[in-house]
């Protein structure tokens, strides 16, 4: 009878401590579960942009909102031309053989020489980093002409650079100006045989006499200018 009782004693004393062991067995299995989930997340180190900056592709940050320095226009020959944001310059072209083409384009306006006083923007709705068109206008317009609203449209073709140029006055009253484009070639792309091949708007090359921008957001004096062999 005493052996039975004893038995009995001892399988309601390993009764009682069965749900301490589990609970100390699965505060073990939590522990190392967490831990090894902050290992993991500190071997991953996944990028955080810090406050009021984005990531981009090349892995640098810049201010939401922010538009790039530079913008690349690529064909899928493999060409490709970067378009300077503020000045609307063509400052590189190097075609599908990798022939450095372009150096440069200065946008003149009011009068020919001289490149304009006015600092261009990307549009908001073609405001992507990389493809082969790109449309940029100045925000204000030209110094003493804020109403002025130049607008390029630069594109990269098979072989080509493409400028088309629209000039808008949205003031109240009318402007006499010249304008042009002053396009530097390189010295190995104008022996590539690269060349401006075809215009339109301008009367000498890429430039213009003295014309009229009458008033009119709708109304617009265009250009175009192309370069290539």
């Amino acid at each position: 009878m005493l052996f039975i009782t004893l038995l009995v004693c001892l399988f309601i004393s390993a009764s009682a401590f069965a749900p301490a062991m589990h609970a100390g067995s699965s505060m073990r299995r939590s522990t190392l579960q967490m831990a090894k989930a902050v290992t993991n997340l500190e071997t991953t180190k996944t990028p955080f942009a810090p406050p009021g900056m984005k990531p981009m592709a090349d892995g640098s940050y810049k201010m939401a909102g922010e538009q790039p320095k530079v913008y690349l226009l690529e064909h899928e020959n493999g060409s490709v031309a970067q378009i300077e944001t503020k000045t609307g310059s063509c400052v590189s072209w190097k075609n599908a053989d990798g022939v450095e083409v372009m150096k440069g384009v200065a946008h003149c306006l009011p009068t020919l020489g001289t490149a304009m006083k006015a600092e261009f923007v990307a549009e908001e709705r073609a405001k992507k980093l990389s493809f082969d068109r790109m449309i940029f206008k100045t925000e204000p317009g030209p110094e003493g002409y804020e109403n002025i609203e130049y607008r390029i449209d630069a594109t990269l073709r098979d072989d080509c650079l493409e400028y088309d140029v629209i000039i808008k006055n949205l003031g109240d009253k009318a402007y006499d100006v010249q304008t042009g484009l002053s396009i530097e070639l390189t010295p190995e792309g104008e022996k590539a045989g690269y060349k401006v091949t075809k215009t339109s708007g301008y009367t000498d090359g890429t430039n213009t006499g003295t014309i009229n921008i009458p008033v009119g957001k709708f109304k617009e004096t265009t250009f175009y200018a192309k370069i290539s062999k």
